[in-house]
């Protein structure tokens, strides 16, 4: 072989190996994934497979539902390691079947699957407390307190239940709660069963899901015996000493003052709760029991001067300005409250018993407002054809107020939609070096007791000077009282400029709340 076939040889090998050598180093890395643990949770109120992984770079995730439905695609990223995939809806319990998860590179190239066989829920019924008063040399069966253990892989919400004791029946709502897979919990209920003489008697009771089918149901045997606080409450009325006593089970009061405050203006929510109504018509009866056969305008005033006896209190005696809102049954173990507190539970009271009213929002202070029909000669409505009922200074009546009206904000505890947004998780993340954009998990609520329709939730960043940079929107037709819908917004953040994150939130339209981030993005 001559000298200069060994050259252009020499030459060719060499070029090819640099051609090898520079693929080699200049492809792409090839995505790795691997799963470090995985399991069933309940992740506030929604049935989720929660994943630990590992992965180098992003990666796309579905769930594929036991019908073929695509359920959940999400992108993330190497900088993540957690992954949060939901079920199935707020307190719904997911379809039986199997779940299979599967992971795309960025490429679209599959590099996981796997398959979850989920079963139906295993609940079963272990014991029943009964919760008894003694009421006019009978009993009273006033809640139930039912132990549970979950056999099966799912967590389980029990929505509703039915009892049936010596003959009488009912349906009522449970207090909500997740029983984990493996658990063995309480589920607490209150009920008014009155009536019912000495003696053991037989108890049938059954439990329900959201969607009314049946989780599980067992009968026991009960014996009542007085176990439940009960209340004196003694005040001052129209010159007369009034009396009642109410029973206080302490898982409701248990259930309440363990319940998060959501960081929301109009304190309707308080009210709207549905969990207490059955216990609260009980105290408006107790109360009206008091009076006989009086006009509207003697109990309304009834109403306010039990409320008004209750013991005063602000929230924090070295911070004024700091507000602690409770829920009715809190105020009931006569703990003391304040102004907003006292407004709340009087607003109840009389919305339960038919009134118009809202809860009237003035500086440093919160009164009732009803609107009737009696021409209260001696006053002026205050608002709006409100009058004005103060709660908190005791002998005041309706229509009574000192000064002159000041600026007011009206909470109507009439039905209506009441929507809340809660930011349950914002995380940047890392591209280049730098917040290339913002993952921002919220959870949508409706604290109100009516259904929303028409809901738009826009995510924006945001200059100082307002201008707007890419946005996004998710939409949602409906939301029904007490549900929840889960969002997540991708915002690529603006390069160059100071920005802060918003979210607004509209019904019909109309913008109804607006959340903005403390940190700042450039």
């Amino acid at each position: 072989m001559s000298v200069k076939k060994k050259a252009l040889i020499g030459t060719f090998l060499t070029f090819f190996i640099i051609i090898i050598l520079g693929y080699i180093i200049l492809s792409p890395q090839d995505t790795t994934f691997s799963i470090i643990s995985s399991s069933v949770i309940d992740d506030n109120g929604f049935p989720s497979l929660k994943m630990d992984f590992n992965s180098n770079s992003a990666i796309t995730v579905k769930l594929i539902t036991p019908n073929n439905q695509v359920s959940f695609t999400e992108n993330f990223y190497a900088s993540q390691n957690e992954i949060i995939i939901p079920l199935s809806s707020y307190r719904e319990n997911p379809t039986d079947g199997e779940y299979q998860v599967q992971v795309y590179d960025k490429n679209k190239n599959t590099i996981y699957t796997n398959t979850y066989n989920l079963k139906k829920p295993l609940l079963s019924i272990i014991s029943i407390e009964g919760q008894w008063w003694k009421e006019k040399q009978q009993y009273s069966l006033i809640g139930v307190i039912i132990n549970v253990t979950n056999n099966g892989v799912l967590p389980v919400y029990p929505e509703s239940l039915e009892l049936t004791i010596d003959g009488k029946s009912t349906s009522v709502q449970i207090l909500p709660t997740a029983v984990l897979a493996g658990e063995t919990k309480a589920v607490c209920s209150y009920l008014y069963i009155k009536s019912l003489g000495d003696g053991e008697k037989n108890c049938n009771i059954s439990l329900y899901d959201k969607n009314g089918i049946l989780i599980t149901e067992a009968t026991f045997s009960a014996t009542p015996h007085e176990n439940v606080l009960i209340q004196q409450f003694n005040w001052e009325y129209n010159d007369k000493n009034k009396e009642i006593n109410i029973p206080l089970p302490q898982f409701l009061h248990d259930y309440y003052t363990e319940l998060d405050r959501p960081d929301v203006n109009d304190y309707g929510l308080y009210v709207f709760d549905p969990y207490d109504e059955l216990y609260l018509t009980l105290v408006k009866d107790s109360l009206l029991s008091t009076i006989g056969d009086v006009d509207d305008v003697s109990k309304i005033n009834l109403i306010a001067s039990f409320v008004q006896s209750l013991e005063y209190q602000v929230d924090d005696p070295e911070d004024e300005s700091y507000e602690y809102p409770r829920y009715p049954v809190e105020m009931l173990d006569k703990s003391p409250c304040d102004c907003e507190d006292k407004a709340i539970l009087a607003g109840n009271i009389l919305m339960l018993m038919g009134y118009n009213v809202s809860l009237l929002d003035i500086p440093y202070h919160m009164v009732v407002g009803v609107n009737i029909k009696e021409n209260l000669t001696e006053y002026d409505y205050y608002i709006d054809e409100y009058y004005y009922l103060e709660t908190t200074k005791k002998g005041r009546v309706l229509g009574q107020f000192s000064g002159t009206p000041q600026e007011v904000t009206i909470y109507p505890l009439t039905p209506r939609p009441l929507l809340h947004q809660n930011w349950k998780k914002a995380e940047g993340i890392l591209a280049n070096g730098k917040v290339d954009f913002v993952k921002l998990e919220l959870v949508l609520e409706n604290l109100g007791d009516e259904t929303a329709n028409n809901i738009k939730i826009i995510g924006a960043f945001y200059s100082s000077e307002d201008k707007e940079f890419n946005q996004e929107k998710s939409s949602i037709s409906s939301l029904q009282p007490n549900d929840k819908k889960q969002i997540v917004f991708q915002l690529t953040t603006p390069h160059g400029i100071s920005t802060i994150l918003k979210t607004q939130l509209y019904v019909n339209d109309i913008l109804v709340e607006e959340k903005e981030s403390e940190t700042t993005f450039s």
